[in-house]
Parts: C-alpha cells; structure tokens; sequence
C-alpha cells in the first residue's frame, strides 16, 4: 500500500514538474540545438518565455530530452485512465504554470570542461514563475477529494533576480552546463546538476583521467548480467562502465572523481561481508518504451549460508522452493493467507486487498531496462532513469479508476 501511495504522489509530481523539462505530443518536436552555448542557453529561455514546453524539448540535450518525453507520455496515459486527469488533458497544460524571462545576461565567455561540455555563467535579468494550481487539468473526482485544498489554493507569483542571486552567491554567476552533439549545442539538466556539485564542494573540473570508458553488451541480458556482476564485486567503476553512454554520459565523464568523492574504496569489502549470492538467474526479456525491460525469470539465492530458487510462472505467480521444504507458491489467491498472517483480515476492506493483489503481479514483473546506443555487436546498455520510471508506471498500470480516490480516503485526505 505504501509503494503504491508513493509511486502515484512520485507520478503526480512528475507529471506536473515535466513542463519544465519537455513534453511530447502528437507533433513530438526534433532537437534542433544552437550554434554556440550562449545561443543554447538564450533559445532555453526564450522558450520559456514563449510559455512553449514542446520548443524547450529542442533545446535540451537530445538524449535527456528522450527520457523525459516518453515518461511523460506514459505517465499521463495511466493518468488519464485513472481518471486522475481529465481527457482532454495534454503536457502544454499540465502544470498551470507559466514562465517569463526578462532582459537575460550572460558571461561572454564560457568555462570549457572538455570537447564537448561548455559552462555558461547567467549574470543578469529576472526570472518570473506564475502558477495557478485551480488551471491543474485534475477530474472532477479528484478535485472533489480536495475540494478545500483547492479551494484555498490561490495564484501566486515569484519573480527571480539573477543579479541578486548572484550577489549572495559571493560574486559567482549561475552556471548552467550546455553539451556538443555535432555540430550543435544544447543545455544539459543531469551536467549542469554535476557541474554545480562538483562546484559548491569546491572540486576541480574533471579532467580525463576521470572518465570512465563505456563497456556494452551483446544483449538486453548480457548487459544486466555484467551490471549485476559488477555490483555483486563492488565495483562503481564497472557500473557506471555499463550505464548509457548518451542519457548517462555524465556519470562516464565526472564517473572516478564522483567515486574518490564517495568515500567507497572498501565497497568490494562491504558487498563481500553481505554474504548474498545470485546465481542461475534466467532472464524474460519484453518491450517498453524506448528499450527493452530485463525482469527475473529465475534465479538462485544464496544469504547466511541458506539457499532458495525462485521462479516466476507464466501467470503471474512466483514459487519459492527451499532445500528439504514444501515448495511456496505466491499467487493473487494464495496471498490472501499471508496477508492475513501479517496484518489480521480485519484490518484490510476488499477493494485495499485488490489492489495489494494486482501490484503484487506488477511488482514481481518489474525490471531493469536496457537500452542500444550506436553501431556494433555490443551496443546494449544499463539506463536507469527508464528503469525507475518504469517503476512507476508499472505500478500505475496495476490501479484501477477508483483505486486513487480510495488511497486518497485512506490516507485521511
């Protein structure tokens, strides 16, 4: 119950919060990038200005602006079917939100990390954020479920000065990171969030000595299987090693000195002390959008010199068989019993253990998703943002139009 709750309060936000990030439509736009860092960073915020989310999506980098766009796009599917938003709702008016940008300035020159990744330093102008949550395209269902949240909830505005800001920064201008794709430039969101990190803990740039070379695979379960090695060894190098080198390619570039920052030399030695093993794991392999979901199909589990095989059947249950023990089998009939054992049948209604039943198939189908990047036999990557946003949406997926307005009654409004 509580997973569910908070994979809807995670979907809610991510649904309003994608406005400032990128949207796709019916018309999805193609990244058009700029000629410099500046002009990337000044056509970033004449979209804003413009109130246009789909023109912002152009000019984010390609890879990241991929990730939010199908996230986006499913969320709001799930949304929409949940009756949490109406029909009619669309990302360009998802947030009652718009933004407004006035007399931007820029560092005329910029700070280059490396070939492809440029720092431009904001030094002036004024940044005006007006929301009106009373224009949130929720259902009527929703909005009677808060009606005196809503009631009270009035517009407001905020107005960002730069110059300001960049006074109680010490004199330091606002940096946002732009990368090179190309010939073309485009802002960065994960880079410019490394950037101010690596910054505000007074770190030098990362030089390259610090990237970390992709490692790919031959297949969706090859590339899960050197993921998992990897962490079984404690190794982060290898992990970043095996995440995707476009949507990840920060993590590639400021990987070693992220991971001398970490204080986690002794990892291996961790991972060792744990006693956990996994081995004979088969894979189910099936589509989502944008790459491929890798889900547990069986494997060996091995924890404080105890052993256990599990296996996920075809419908949807999952057997536990233990050395010397009757096999458990764990199905939405079967559960029933457990969940009695655990918290009293008493203390669940029906339409509660309906919906621990069908998150229950949806959270045994989760997965890591695997993305291709670039030419060749091993072009099978890690991608972790897919991987948790299908979390969510699988989790979505398992509700049914009335399941919200019950968790909202159960949560005490």
């Amino acid at each position: 119950m509580i997973i569910t709750a908070v994979a809807v309060v995670v979907a809610l936000v991510a649904a309003a919060s994608i406005y400032f990030l990128a949207v796709k439509n019916e018309n999805t736009a193609v990244a058009g990038g700029s000629q410099s860092p500046q002009d990337s960073v000044s056509a970033l915020f004449k979209t804003l200005g413009d109130s246009d989310p789909v023109g912002l999506a152009t000019q984010l980098d390609p890879a990241e602006a991929a990730l939010f766009t199908d996230l986006n796009s499913d969320v709001i599917t799930e949304l929409k079917r949940l009756q949490v938003l109406t029909p009619d709702a669309s990302a360009t008016s998802m947030t009652g939100t718009k933004i407004s940008v006035s007399g931007l300035t820029t560092d005329p020159s910029t700070e280059t990390i490396n070939d492809h990744l440029q720092i431009v330093k904001l030094t002036g102008g004024t940044i005006t954020i007006t929301s009106d949550p009373n224009q949130i395209p929720l259902s009527d269902s929703i909005k009677k479920s808060f009606a005196a949240e809503i009631q009270q909830a009035q517009p407001q505005s905020q107005t960002l000065d730069i110059a300001d800001a960049v006074a109680k920064n010490g004199g330091q201008p606002i940096r946002l990171a732009t990368v090179k794709h190309g010939q073309q430039w485009y802002v960065s969101l994960f880079y410019s969030i490394a950037d101010n990190a690596v910054h505000q803990a007074k770190l030098a740039n990362p030089t390259a000595a610090d990237y970390i070379q992709p490692i790919g695979a031959g297949s969706p379960e090859d590339a899960v299987n050197g993921l998992i090695k990897q962490a079984q060894d404690g190794s982060l190098e290898g992990v970043i090693a095996r995440l995707a080198p476009d949507e990840m390619a920060v993590l590639h570039d400021y990987g070693k000195l992220l991971i001398q920052q970490s204080g986690t030399g002794d990892l291996t030695n961790q991972m060792n002390d744990l006693g956990v093993s996994i081995d004979n794991v088969t894979w189910a392999v099936s589509d989502v959008t944008g790459g491929k979901k890798v889900s547990v199909q069986s494997l060996s589990l091995t924890a404080d010199g105890q052993s256990a095989t599990i296996t996920r059947q075809s419908d949807g249950s999952v057997t536990v068989a233990l050395p010397n023990q009757p096999e458990v089998n764990l199905n939405q009939d079967s559960i029933d019993s457990y969940l009695t054992d655990a918290v009293g049948s008493a203390d669940l209604d029906q339409q509660t253990l309906d919906i621990i039943k069908r998150e229950f198939t949806q959270v045994i189908g989760l997965g890591i998703v695997t993305v291709q990047v670039g030419d060749g036999p091993d072009n099978w990557y890690i991608s972790p943002v897919r991987s948790f946003s299908d979390v969510v949406v699988s989790l979505l997926k398992g509700l049914q139009p009335g399941d919200i307005e019950h968790l909202i009654s159960l949560s005490g409004n």
